[in-house]
């Protein structure tokens, strides 16, 4: 028997109430050619039995993979990967679904063009049961800027990600080191290998709880997420000119200044809005920002 052309990588930590969502939109996809690789980082829930009470009955075969001790998302997706018999790793975080015709779609796109080694799609937000927003690429993506975009925006989002094995392997996998933006660090490093795609519909859906990462890591956001770029940046300098390392510096600063005010941080707010408009970039915007957050404080604290 061959093996699968597609292998689904799902790591998970305590998500019994999410991850039979993921699965089953998984099982509903149209492409047929798949395998799925669970990992669980140490799960204390009831994720497991979930997960054993899908397998039995599933159309395509699971590989569950129990880590003894909680390790990270990073190490949950690197070990997925070495268990991966597929050409191409498609990723899926065990709260998040993807519609029916996703990997189809994607499988189609890197066989008509093969000096793509991956490529994302568009995303909804859910929020209880509620869709937010909508995620899409500012601008069609010329060639020449597709560097640039990617660090820019990072229009590559986990779990609408479909990569080829061996360029995640060459690139060197997930960064163990980082708790939040290990997913960006890999994807900034792939485009050494061969151009990263985009589809321009959502075919994704990432859910927003109180147990997502996203929300529970703001105040460290800083942190980790502007030596990662700042070290990006470096990595490809020979393709960014001052002004475009520029551009992404200041708006890396600005995305982290959204989340201090999301969490009313004033003063973590303030010093991001200032390092972003000390790239001379998003000055009206930060500005803007700023005083938001400032509002914000205000009314917290009835001074209205």
């Amino acid at each position: 028997m061959s093996n699968p052309r597609v292998s689904v990588v799902i790591p998970t930590f305590n998500r019994s109430g999410y991850i039979k969502d993921s699965i089953d939109s998984v099982l509903s996809q149209t492409y047929r050619d798949i395998e799925i690789i669970i990992c669980d980082d140490a799960s204390v829930d009831d994720t497991l039995a979930v997960i054993n009470s899908i397998k039995s009955n599933s159309p395509f075969p699971i590989h569950v993979e129990v880590l003894q001790v909680n390790l990270g998302v990073s190490a949950a997706r690197n070990q997925a990967i070495f268990l991966a018999k597929g050409e191409l790793v498609a990723f899926l975080d065990s709260d998040d679904s993807w519609k029916p015709d996703k990997i189809k779609k994607q499988v189609d796109f890197l066989d008509k063009n093969p000096d793509y080694i991956g490529v994302g799609c568009g995303f909804e937000f859910l929020d209880g049961d509620e869709i937010k927003s909508i995620f899409k690429p500012r601008k069609e993506i010329r060639q020449q800027d597709e560097i640039f975009e990617l660090l820019y925006q990072c229009y590559i989002t986990t779990s609408c990600f479909l990569v080829k094995k061996d360029s995640l392997i060459l690139a060197g996998l997930f960064d163990l080191s980082l708790n939040i933006s290990e997913d960006r660090d890999l994807w900034w490093r792939l485009p050494r290998l061969g151009r990263v795609g985009f589809i321009n519909e959502v075919l994704v859906t990432y859910r927003v709880h109180n147990k997502s990462i996203s929300k529970l890591s703001i105040s460290s956001t800083a942190k980790t997420y502007i030596p990662t770029i700042e070290k990006t940046i470096w990595f490809w300098k020979d393709k960014l000119n001052i002004k475009e390392q520029r551009m992404i510096l200041s708006r890396a600063h600005l995305l982290v200044a959204y989340d201090a005010c999301e969490a009313n941080e004033l003063f973590l707010c303030a010093r991001h809005v200032l390092k972003s408009m000390s790239n001379r970039c998003h000055f009206l915007e930060a500005l803007k920002l700023f005083l938001n957050c400032f509002v914000k404080k205000l009314i917290k604290f009835n001074f209205f």
